[in-house]
Parts: C-alpha cells; structure tokens; sequence
C-alpha cells in the first residue's frame, strides 16, 4: 500500500492517530512534565541494555495501570514489567 493510500486511512479516521497527540506532547503543563517522565524512564532502560522497543513498551504499559509521577517508580515497575 503506498503512503497515500495509508495517510487516507488515518485521515479517514478522525485523526485518532495525529502525531501531534502522541504522549501529550503538543499540550501544556502536565502533558508535558509527564512526556519528559516518560521519555526519562526509556532511556534510563536503555542505558541499562534493554532495546528501545521493549523499554517503551514497558513504560507505556506502567503507566496504562498506574499513574505515577516519579521516575524512579516508574523504572522499577517497568524493569518487573519486562521480568526482571
């Protein structure tokens, strides 16, 4: 499918999926403190050897249960989110 075709779809979607809603960013006063935990907690996990990937997926699953505004919580409940 070419690219077209697939910013057609996302379109077709309300827009449900604008990079400029992505973690907050784009917003104001908390949306950005929490982007920045958010982007802290990844890459202390990949500092520590995990693939960005995983990491992110980790974070994003830490903060889906359980909202927190400190990055050392949110580190360690990643690092027992990924097992370790």
């Amino acid at each position: 499918m070419n690219l077209a075709k697939k910013i057609g779809k996302i379109s077709s979607l309300g827009g449900a999926l604008a990079i400029g809603d992505a973690g907050g960013v784009s917003g104001g006063g908390a949306g950005v403190a929490a982007s920045g935990l958010f982007l802290d907690a990844v890459s202390a996990l990949v500092n520590l050897g995990y693939g960005r990937a995983e990491a992110h997926g980790a974070v994003m699953r830490v903060q889906a249960n359980a909202a927190s505004d400190n990055l050392s919580d949110v580190i360690a409940a990643a690092l027992r989110e990924m097992g370790t």
